[in-house]
């Protein structure tokens, strides 16, 4: 009992500490990681084009309530992702909006995208604690080119790439649910589990953290 006391019960305390303080730890990102609730990958791609949309509606001196009109040149499968974002957010900031077929009613301000980009990444799986749920770091990056032009002076406000990102965890058993199936650019690739991480790993810190307290109390006992 004496030796339960003095080396088995407080290496099992200080196995205990150890893991909570690496499980506290692995879940600790940069600072350029924005924790929100779970959201999907389109979801998350609208917000980021949402954000550069304010960003170039400020550094073009729009105003509103002007007039916008939406022009995308260049048609692709998921243009509808950046549509639906670029007119809630004019909306929300006032702006009366338009689509290129009533284009005749527009007066002020051409907004035009030349070109629009996803990808979604996962990468540095880890389990949340010992032995408990799998998780993934998610980062995802858009990148819009594009203009815009004062319509009745033809006067070219601002033309660019700007590019934004989030980074995030997500738990892999999601990961199905946040993506779309039909739409390639929310996907990522799932780097494979690695079992030696995952299983051995574990049990090495554990034996290597019990000889070191094992080692300590029974110098101390010496």
């Amino acid at each position: 009992m004496n030796i339960y006391k003095k080396i088995i019960y407080p290496g099992f305390i200080s196995i205990s500490i150890f893991f909570n303080a690496a499980s506290s730890q692995s879940l600790e990102l940069p600072e350029t990681i924005t924790k929100l609730a779970l959201r999907t990958n389109v979801e998350v791609i609208q917000t980021l084009i949402a954000r550069i949309i304010l960003k170039v509606t400020e550094q073009s001196n729009m105003k509103a309530p002007d007039s916008v009109e939406i022009k995308f040149p260049r048609d692709s499968d998921d243009d509808w992702i950046a549509k639906q974002a670029i007119m809630k957010e004019l909306k929300s900031l006032g702006y009366i909006v338009f689509y290129p077929s009533d284009s005749t009613q527009v007066d002020r301000n051409i907004i035009e995208i030349n070109n629009t980009d996803y990808h979604v990444d996962y990468d540095s799986m880890f389990n949340d604690g010992f032995l408990g749920k799998k998780k993934i770091r998610r980062t995802i990056l858009t990148e819009l080119a594009i203009q815009t032009i004062d319509k009745k002076s033809g006067e070219v406000l601002f033309t660019g790439i700007i590019r934004d990102s989030l980074i995030d965890t997500v738990a892999v058993d999601d990961i199905h649910s946040i993506e779309l199936s039909a739409v390639k650019s929310t996907q990522g690739n799932i780097p494979p589990d690695n079992f030696l991480s995952r299983y051995i790993e574990p049990f090495v810190i554990i034996g290597a953290t019990g000889l070191a307290v094992f080692l300590f109390f029974h110098v101390r006992t010496q």
